[in-house]
């Protein structure tokens, strides 16, 4: 008989839920920490990005400070497209004509000469003079060609047409140069002359071409759609409304300004725009902002995808722990194993992570720090050069203070003074002039472009006064022409520099000037020396000499000066800088450096340029590669590498400590378990310690010792069962019990009576084991006695009469007798309490009986006797509760309705194997093993092949039923009442 019974089904679904939630709950938040700190880092990138796109805008602008080099870069870029052709066509001229039109309105006048040197009609402006200009054309392509020309014939036009300060014999093409200082028309761009003609350029509104070229920088660097407003602030007109067009109110655009102001270099945010104001030239600043907004983003698509497989990992177990999905069957060491896996995987997981946002920062870092000293180095390239000019400057005055060189000029000739002279200092143009304006000696070696030859007339002019001034004596004044009032114009600036070496802007470029008196030993000043080098030959020395030096100052580092008009200039050559020309093009400020990077498979170039200052005609590009940079990152990679192996192996090393204290006692149980299925209950666990482990192996000790005694109860209760079938008469019976533990509740027992009779007995005791088989014991007694009753229901009630004062309605024990009568053909049946007969025949299986009170329950028992009539068709199958009541896996029972409809499908041709026909559908059914209740069946059959007695005793008696033919016992049929 069953009793309520609660199996250890494993975790609720609430725990399994909660398990997986924390183990998949904790990489979750990690990940999700993770992509937080990396979406603040991103989007502080994204913020940066966009203050550096304010900061180039600001030195786009600071290229307009210098609006001759701009002028001189857009109409070079011109020219080269509108001479990309052979011939430019007239729709290309005036579409590009328009588009500076509208960019710079009223700057450019342009005319352009066809291949005889004629003015073509539409494309010039005004009505230059035809036959002159064909004249200076053909004249200046001889020029340019190295042949002789005529163009000095031509100086009072070219003097006229272009400005005073014009040369003859040099080209002037390539560069806005200032001709006519003071004219409405000072600067001119003449393009290189070509067969096909060339392009002459006058720039005229000397006040608005400052303002023309920020004017177009603005416009061309503000970009409102992508947040960049900017404002061009001229001082001199009210402030307001040139600050109308940005965003924000007011007061905002007014607190930014103020804050400017006061802390230039901070920069302003209000909102979620960064402001910031740059001052161009003594009359413009720029004052913009630009949007951050567009700097939140959104987190990558690989991001987002792993962030779904946690979130899908998650939801699947909670949903497979919800519906009663079990989890995978672990083993305690595969458990151990994924624990401790788990526990050294999660430092390991937040060490990855800490790891890779470490290097991502240590690399921005480097690189930060490369790009500061380099840009750090570059400027001392360019601040050096004032030091050169300054220590020439020193030695050219220690040189020229000797008291003797103007007596040693005068008595022994300049022939040794000049060798002595040029060796040392290496100008470009040296002229030593007495008090009466004579030349007394004169080198130039190598003629500069910015010293002409016809300008050298006004070097004598310039000695007259300030010889004469050093000697206490004044100049007649005279009438001068325009040139002369040049000359004295620049004369004046001269004196002022006496005994420095300065800088002057000619019409052709930039010289470094010097001018010192030559003093005789009376102390009188008697000649007055001028030396002249070109800017650019001093800065194409001074770069040769420290651009080497200075790049051994970094870790590979190679630096690089850019010429910006003319490349071939570029030091140390064109050749090393050509790569990196497009880098040296965008760059525009000589105060904020630009940085950039650019990627070739797995190495980074790093890339900080500078505009020069000081070398003005260059831009400084310092190009190193990564390899310092990996280096320092693989130095990192291999720490945290260390530190992640020190940990997993300290993981390992306390894991299998751990695992040790716990797997040993727990193989020892495993060992035990496992003789207990042998039924070695002779086996001891080992105690190891006098922990928990300890008590469990003392406490499963004392059980193997009570299994012991157990063990021999079960042996003695299998002896008290039947052990082989019996057959009588033609019949066959056998039983079986499976008890839940090692001693059951059931009760099975049959033997012969006198005239060839069986009786069978089978009964169920509430619950199992010792108790359930004491009574069982007591049965046993009962029925084995001599003396015991042949009659089914006196054999109950004299069961019940020994059992009842002894179990005193604690325990009861349904009970069936039965009493086979082959010879009659009938079948007596006696029923306690107990499950019905089956009687099953080839189509059909029913359930036989009335019910009656179980054994024990009361004193007397008044059962009644049924009978049934035989045929060799008939199977009797007797079983107990524990066939029907055990749960399937789906938790239901497999019932009485399930075993009648399978029941003719399990007889087989002998009562051994019918019993284990139903046994193994039983098992097979079951989701327990071992079983929960003793599970005990019984069949009683015909023998195959015997003679039916009744139908050999009485000829002509009914016939009896049977097999069918062909038909074997196990057909299907339907349940029936019999």
């Amino acid at each position: 008989m069953n009793e309520p019974h609660d199996p250890a089904n494993g975790f609720s679904w609430a725990r399994w839920a909660g398990l997986a939630g924390f183990f998949l709950g904790i990489p979750i938040l990690l990940a999700l920490g993770a992509l937080a700190l990396g979406d603040a880092a991103r989007r502080e990138e994204r913020e940066q990005r966009l203050r550096d796109r304010l900061e180039q805008a600001f030195s786009l602008l600071e290229t307009g400070t210098n609006p001759t080099l701009l002028y001189s870069r857009l109409l070079r870029n011109l020219e080269r497209h509108l001479y990309i052709a052979a011939q430019p066509n007239a729709a290309r001229v005036g579409q590009m004509r328009r588009a500076l039109t509208r960019r710079f309105p009223g700057l450019f006048t342009f005319t352009f000469l066809d291949s005889r040197g004629a003015p073509i009609p539409g494309w010039s402006d005004g009505r230059p003079p035809r036959a002159l200009l064909q004249r200076f054309f053909q004249g200046y392509l001889a020029l340019a060609a190295g042949r002789p020309h005529d163009l000095p014939a031509l100086r009072t036009f070219i003097s006229s047409f272009f400005g005073p300060l014009a040369p003859v014999d040099r080209l002037m093409s390539g560069q806005v140069l200032q001709l006519n200082p003071g004219g409405e028309r000072s600067f001119v761009y003449l393009s290189q002359p070509r067969p096909e003609g060339m392009m002459i350029v006058h720039l005229g509104i000397e006040g608005g071409r400052e303002h023309l070229a920020l004017a177009d920088l603005l416009h061309r660097a503000q970009d409102p759609r992508r947040g960049l407003s900017l404002a061009l602030i001229d001082h001199r007109q009210p402030w307001s409304p040139q600050v109308a067009s940005l965003p924000a109110g007011p007061a905002v655009r007014k607190a930014a300004w103020r804050a400017l102001l006061a802390r230039p270099q901070d920069p302003f945010r209000a909102g979620n725009r960064a402001w910031g104001r740059r001052p161009l030239t003594s009359r413009f600043s720029v004052f913009g902002c630009v949007d951050l907004s567009a700097a939140a983003g959104s987190d990558s698509p690989a991001q987002r995808r792993a962030l779904l497989l946690l979130w899908v990992m998650t939801a699947l177990g909670l949903w497979l722990a919800m519906h009663g999905v079990p989890p995978v069957s672990l083993s305690v060491r595969q458990t151990l194993a994924l624990a401790f896996t788990y526990a050294a995987g999660l430092p390991l997981l937040v060490m990855a992570l800490t790891a890779h946002d470490e290097i991502t920062q240590r690399r921005r870092v480097l690189e930060e720090r490369w790009h500061r000293q380099a840009e750090r180095v570059l400027r001392q390239l360019d601040a050096r050069f004032p030091q050169m000019i300054e220590g020439m400057r020193s030695s050219l005055q220690a040189f020229f203070r000797q008291a003797t060189l103007s007596d040693s000029l005068r008595e022994r000739g300049g022939k040794r003074l000049l060798a002595r002279m040029q060796r040392r200092f290496s100008w470009d143009f040296m002229r030593i002039v007495n008090a009466a304006g004579q030349t007394v000696l004169n080198d130039f070696p190598l003629m500069s472009r910015a010293v002409e030859t016809e300008s050298l007339g006004m070097f004598n002019r310039w000695a007259v006064p300030i010889l004469a001034n050093l000697r206490s004596s004044t100049a007649s004044g005279s009438a001068t022409t325009g040139r002369d009032k040049t000359t004295e114009f620049l004369g004046s600036r001269a004196t002022g520099e006496l005994g420095a070496l300065s800088r002057f802007d000619l019409h052709l470029g930039s010289v470094y000037f010097f001018l010192y008196p030559l003093f005789t030993r009376q102390e009188e000043a008697e000649h007055l020396a001028i030396l002249f080098w070109s800017q650019e030959k001093l800065e194409s020395t001074y770069l040769e000499r420290n651009l080497l030096p200075l790049s051994r100052t970094l870790p590979d580092t190679s630096l690089l000066a850019v010429h910006r008009l003319h490349p071939t200039r570029s030091q140390p050559d064109e050749r090393a800088v050509r790569p990196w020309r497009r880098f040296a093009d965008r760059i525009r400020s000589p105060i904020h450096g630009l940085w950039d990077r650019e990627e070739t498979g797995e190495e980074t170039t790093l890339l900080t340029g500078l505009r020069g200052s000081e070398l003005t005609d260059f831009d400084l590009v310092a190009v190193s590669g990564d390899r310092f940079i990996r280096e320092e990152i693989r130095r990192t990679v291999s720490e945290y590498a260390l530190a992640g192996l020190l940990t997993l192996l300290i993981s390992l090393a306390v894991g299998t400590v751990v695992a040790q204290a716990f797997l040993v006692p727990i193989g020892d149980l495993a060992a035990g378990v496992a003789a207990m299925e042998r039924r070695a209950f002779s086996h001891r666990l080992p105690v190891h310690a006098p922990d928990e482990f300890g008590a469990l192996a003392t406490a499963f000790n004392r059980m193997l010792e009570e299994m012991a005694d157990l063990e021999v109860a079960r042996i003695v209760q299998e002896q008290v069962f039947p052990a082989a079938p019996l057959q009588v008469g033609g019949w066959e019976v056998f039983g079986s019990c499976r008890p839940a533990t090692e001693v059951g509740g059931d009760y099975l027992d049959y033997f012969p009576l006198p005239g060839d009779r069986i009786m069978v007995v089978l009964g169920d005791v509430s619950g199992h084991g010792v108790a359930a088989a004491l009574v069982v014991a007591m049965a046993k007694a009962v029925v084995g006695h001599p003396e015991r009753p042949e009659d089914p229901v006196a054999m109950l009630q004299t069961m019940n009469a020994v059992l009842s004062p002894l179990l005193k309605k604690r325990r009861m024990m349904t009970c069936t007798a039965l009493v086979l009568e082959p010879g009659a053909g009938r079948l007596l049946v006696a029923n306690a309490g107990h499950s019905y007969p089956l009687q099953i025949t080839p189509f059909s299986a029913s359930e036989p009986g009335e019910p009656g009170f179980p054994l024990g329950a009361r004193r007397t028992l008044d059962l009644p006797r049924q009978t049934f009539a035989l045929t060799p068709a008939t199977t009797i199958v007797l079983y107990t509760d524990g066939l029907v009541e055990a749960p399937m896996a789906s938790g239901e029972p497999i019932g009485y309705a399930r075993l009648l409809a399978r029941a003719p499908g399990l007889c087989r041709p002998t009562a051994p194997a019918t019993v284990a026909a139903f046994r193994e559908w039983h098992e097979g059914l079951a989701a327990w093993n071992p079983p929960g209740d003793d599970v005990t069946i019984l069949a009683l059959q015909p023998v195959t092949g015997a003679k039916d007695p009744l139908a050999e005793s009485e000829p002509g008696g009914p016939q009896r039923h049977p097999w069918p033919q062909g038909e074997s016992p196990s057909g299907v049929v339907s349940v029936g009442t019999g």
